[in-house]
């Protein structure tokens, strides 16, 4: 499992914003909490979103967004495979 932590639009440090790859799910997941409470949330189920910039644009009113994160996440999800499918062991994809 991947989580990169992104800087929050809201300037306040109990607003967390990540982005991830979940491995044993098999789902790139992105959520926003603000001062413990969830108030977003995108990947949580099996196979959910099989597409980064599913995660990106949810988060897209909530955080900055690196203009690398799709590549990241990508990379993280082949490095490390899923359940079903086991993270390949010659060269990364292209970005």
């Amino acid at each position: 499992m991947s989580t990169h932590t992104l800087i929050a639009i809201k300037a306040s440090p109990a607003v967390q914003v990540t982005a991830g790859w979940d491995g044993p799910l098999g789902t790139f997941f992105g959520s926003v909490v603000d001062n413990g409470d969830e108030i977003f949330a995108v990947g949580t189920t099996r196979r959910k979103v099989t597409d980064p910039a599913v995660v990106i644009d949810g988060l897209r009113p909530y955080a900055l967004i690196p203009d690398s994160l799709r590549a990241t996440l990508r990379a993280d999800a082949w490095r490390e495979g899923n359940r079903q499918v086991p993270a390949p062991v010659s060269a990364a994809p292209a970005s």
